[in-house]
């Protein structure tokens, strides 16, 4: 198992970037646990990330977040 560590004003994108150079097979992060309007306004990593389809990924949502 790999793990890296990467600070940037884009964190979708450095995560896409990454997966992509290493081959990796899944990606597995945290959610903040938003929906709807907040959702929308702040935009989603996770979302973007779901999105690249560069691997399988797992989201985790914070204990406590309501279900959409």
């Amino acid at each position: 198992m790999k793990r890296a560590v990467h600070l940037s004003d884009n964190p979708s994108g450095v995560i896409v970037d990454y997966a992509r150079e290493q081959a990796v097979d899944f990606i597995a992060m945290a959610t903040h646990g938003r929906s709807g309007l907040s959702r929308l306004v702040q935009g989603s990593v996770a979302s973007q990330v779901v999105q690249s389809g560069v691997a399988p990924v797992l989201l985790v949502r914070p204990s406590g977040a309501a279900l959409d």
